[in-house]
Parts: structure tokens; C-alpha cells; sequence
């Protein structure tokens, strides 16, 4: 192979190896049979993620007027029961409206949680503090770092002996929509990108030595 040829090659590897892009998907659960569903469900709008329901199995997909947003995902009963959204792959920028801050069950200072998780470890958590308004008009997302599992919840902040803040979930039923998070386009990229890089590399750097030893 000569030196031009093995460059093309390098600068199409390269191109290949870096031209990722992140493909956004949303889940809005408009295509979903309205009624309950057990733990696991997966929407027809994404077979990445999965949902469970950490107390008993009370999900539901509804639409609940002002609540929701059209068809929504309704985690059933006033218990302190979180949202567990499970991943196939790591995704990014995950992103979702929530409702039902219902003032009668909620006090002034509560808050929306969303926690991501990798390998289940803990990587971070964002608080929103709800509005009460009993509509679906915010939202609340964790960005930056890849996750592989949130968990989702309506909590109160304590204040411990020592200072610490713990976040509890309170009794209010979980109502979310318009879940959005960006996951790889594994088209754009095929796995053995990485090794073929280093190949094109290596025979890049070969040509130029027989080159030179012309």
C-alpha cells in the first residue's frame, strides 16, 4: 500500500472514530394502551428504557387533564414510592416533565428528585422545587454524565442532628411525560472503530518508514 492510499485510509478511521453523534430519543407514551402496566414496562416509544414501580406494582398510563400531558406514566397510590427507569445502555441528558404536585399532599419547599446511577453507584442528584399548582409545567433533568438508571420521586428535605440534609419521599403519587435522553448512534460508529484506528494508524506510520528507507 503506498502512502497515500494507507493517509486515506488513517483520515477515514479517524473520521470514523470521531464523528459520533448522540441520537435523542423521547418517550411520551402516546402510543401506549391507557390502563395499568406491571413493573418492567417498556413504552412503545423506546425499548432502552424500562419502568419499575419500588413499592408494590401501581404503575399506570393515563391522562389526567391538566395533570398530565395527554397520555402520561402514573405511579399509583400515596405511598413513598419512587420512579426506577432502567437502561439497556448508557444514556446522557436525561430529561423529563412531571405533575400532580398536589398542594394538599405536599407542603411549600418540597421537591421533585431525580437520581442517576452507574454500575449503581449514586452520580448525582437534581432537586426542583415544586410549584404545587397540581399541573404539569416543569421540568427536571440530569445532564453530563453517562447513566445506566434514575430513579425518580417527590421528597421532603430533613435536617438531621448533625447538619445533614436527607431527602424523604413523601406520600404523593409520581406523574411524569416526555422523557427525553440521548443514547449513541451506534450507526454512525461501528464497534471495532477504535481497533481499526489504531491499524490505520500503525500502517500509516509503516508506510512512512519504507518510505523513508527508499
Amino acid at each position: 500500500m503506498n502512502i497515500r492510499k494507507t493517509m486515506a485510509m488513517a483520515a477515514i478511521l479517524i473520521a470514523a472514530g470521531f464523528g459520533a453523534q448522540a441520537a435523542t430519543v423521547t418517550v411520551d407514551f402516546e402510543g401506549d394502551a391507557a390502563g395499568n402496566v406491571a413493573n418492567g414496562f417498556t413504552s412503545s416509544g423506546s425499548s432502552i428504557v424500562s419502568f419499575t414501580d419500588s413499592i408494590g406494582s401501581n404503575l399506570e398510563i393515563g391522562d389526567y387533564g391538566t395533570q398530565t400531558d395527554g397520555q402520561s406514566l402514573i405511579v399509583r397510590h400515596d405511598d413513598p414510592s419512587t420512579l426506577i427507569m432502567t437502561f439497556t445502555q448508557l444514556v446522557s441528558n436525561l430529561s423529563m416533565s412531571f405533575g400532580n404536585d398536589d398542594p394538599s399532599f405536599s407542603l411549600a419547599g418540597d421537591v421533585a428528585v431525580l437520581q442517576g446511577y452507574l454500575g449503581g453507584v449514586l452520580k448525582g442528584i437534581s432537586l426542583v422545587v415544586m410549584n404545587r399548582d397540581d399541573i404539569m409545567n416543569q421540568t427536571i433533568g440530569f445532564f453530563g454524565q453517562p447513566i445506566d438508571k434514575a430513579v425518580f420521586y417527590y421528597g421532603r428535605l430533613a435536617v438531621g442532628p448533625d447538619s445533614s440534609v436527607a431527602i424523604n419521599p413523601i406520600d404523593l403519587i409520581e406523574v411524569v411525560d416526555n422523557i427525553t435522553f440521548e443514547v449513541p448512534d451506534v450507526a454512525e460508529v461501528p464497534l471495532p472503530a477504535s481497533g481499526l484506528l489504531l491499524l490505520g494508524a500503525g500502517g500509516l506510520m509503516a508506510a512512512i518508514r519504507r518510505k523513508r528507507s527508499v
